[in-house]
């Protein structure tokens, strides 16, 4: 199975954006969009391991982890609210959701 949260996915996707020039991807800040802690985040950070460079996670709160955080009876979403409920696995930046105008909790 490959996708994310798996490393070898990310290295895919970079290696075809830069053209077979993977090294140059040291010189370029890259992130990861996602609605998902256990996927989006998650494979942010192990691909960042993987190919030795940042990728950020920035974590969109109108989708699965928005859900679950709900589910668990959180009803407003801050970065006091959303941190805790990633434990280990957390994001760079947060936000309300993918639109210029949406709220960023950090």
């Amino acid at each position: 199975m490959i996708g994310k949260p798996f490393p070898m996915i990310y290295r895919y996707v970079l290696e075809r954006l830069m053209g077979g020039h993977f090294s140059d991807i040291f010189n370029k800040k890259i992130a990861m969009v996602g609605d998902s802690i256990s996927t989006d985040i998650l494979g942010a950070q192990n691909a960042s391991s993987d190919i030795g460079c940042k990728v950020d996670g920035i974590l969109v709160m109108s989708g699965i982890t928005a859900r679950d955080m709900k589910n668990e009876g959180i009803k407003d979403f801050s970065s006091e609210t959303i941190m805790p409920f990633c434990k280990d696995i957390c994001p760079e930046h947060a936000m309300s959701a993918l639109d210029p105008d949406a709220t960023v909790f950090f």
